[in-house]
């Protein structure tokens, strides 16, 4: 989870877990400060979109980083912490604390990781369904009730697959699309709609 590994690494990952120790968030019986930070980065790398939070539950998560991070440190102040992440994410909540106001303090003295944390500060490949598509790693992502739906603020994609069949007759005439198909995709239909609208669905 924390960062890309060569395949060589996850040989000797699975030949031997301690080599998995750095991205075990849970390795350590008790809550301590290792594990509260390894929770966090998780959390940094898999769901933070990094840009201000816009739809229901991206707070929380940004909430939620800055709350272990801030135990975290408190526990063990010594721990390589992600001081440009963090205060990246204080920024988007507009935190203040004195947690917040050290992590900015220490982004400005430390150098720039040469890899940021966060998979979703580039593109992501999602699929659903069999479905796979390329999408600005921004985009927060939510089922619907018929698909799948992605979007930010003023831009949104929606998946929504059908039956290309009828009862009686013969198969619906398919639409070329430009997203990679399933192994079954002569049964389905893949509708892919952009929409100027900021609102996700209910």
């Amino acid at each position: 989870m924390l960062g890309p590994r060569a395949e060589a690494w996850l040989d000797a990952a699975i030949a031997d877990p301690r080599v998995a120790i750095e991205i075990t968030p849970w390795w350590a019986d008790a809550s301590d400060g290792k594990t509260l930070l390894n929770r966090a980065l998780a959390l940094m790398w898999l769901e933070v979109r990094w840009r201000p939070p816009v739809i229901e539950g991206e707070s929380d998560v940004l909430d939620e980083i800055h709350r272990l991070l801030s135990r975290a440190s408190a526990m063990d102040p010594d721990l390589a912490y992600p001081w440009h992440a963090w205060a990246q994410v204080c920024g988007y909540r507009g935190i203040a604390d004195p947690f917040a106001k050290q992590a900015e303090a220490r982004a400005t003295r430390a150098p720039e990781p040469e890899l940021p944390v966060g998979y979703r500060r580039g593109p992501v490949r999602i699929t659903h369904e069999g479905w796979s598509l390329t999408i600005p790693g921004s985009y927060a992502e939510r089922p619907t009730a018929d698909g799948w739906w992605a979007g930010t603020a003023g831009r949104s994609i929606t998946i929504a697959a059908t039956r290309t069949t009828t009862p009686d007759g013969p198969p619906l005439r398919r639409r070329p699309s430009s997203i990679s198909s399933p192994p079954n995709s002569a049964r389905m239909r893949s509708t892919t709609s952009l929409a100027r609208s900021s609102d996700a669905p209910g």
